[in-house]
């Protein structure tokens, strides 16, 4: 399980069991307060939030560096594995430097990249940057570094929400919501 630890209070929350799914079930893994604020935003427009690319791993994050240039062959790899295009955007993060790798950022479908950053906003989200619209993260880790994003990676905890719930004697449910979050942050302080 992870344990956010991001605010679960200061943006809406919803149940990203019915406002999220996963294109690769394997890249589920992003911050649980992170997901519930997509599963917020898709409870209000009415849609489920279809997440092309969420949490990856480091040799995950190299083999999407080595497709993208395979299918752009114009597109260049620098010393630290991160891949730029043409016109010097970087189009895939260095191995190692993801959010993507911190469970804190995902890439959505072309209904994400339609949205506005307003819109985004409201729900604690952000587009960081204007050349990838379909990339989203965390409000709070706007502008930042890997390094100073590192203090907003979940908590790993070897249990399941649902083994949680039952030793907490929380109705069991497998959802981290709003009183999971509350019990389960007071063990990481």
């Amino acid at each position: 399980m992870l344990i956010s630890r991001l605010d679960i209070k200061k943006y809406r929350w919803a149940n990203p069991k019915r406002w999220v799914t996963y294109r690769y079930p394997t890249q589920s893994g992003i911050d649980p307060v992170f997901e519930g604020r997509l599963a917020a935003l898709g409870a209000e427009l009415g849609l489920v939030i279809v997440i092309v690319r969420g949490a990856v791993t480091t040799a995950e994050q190299t083999a999407i560096a080595d497709l993208k240039l395979r299918q752009n062959p114009t597109w260049v790899r620098r010393p630290n594995g991160a891949v730029y295009n043409t016109k010097g955007q970087c189009m895939v993060a260095a191995p190692g430097s993801s959010p993507h790798e911190q469970h804190l950022a995902i890439d959505g479908d072309k209904r994400i990249e339609a949205m506005n950053n307003y819109t985004l906003a409201r729900f604690g989200l952000i587009r960081p940057m204007a050349y990838e619209p379909w990339h989203i993260q965390p409000m709070e880790t706007k502008g930042m570094t890997f390094a100073s994003r590192e203090k907003f990676r979940p908590y790993t905890l070897a249990m399941t929400v649902a083994e949680f719930q039952e030793k907490n004697n929380i109705p069991v449910d497998n959802i981290y919501g709003p009183q999971v979050h509350s019990l389960a942050t007071k063990l990481i302080k």
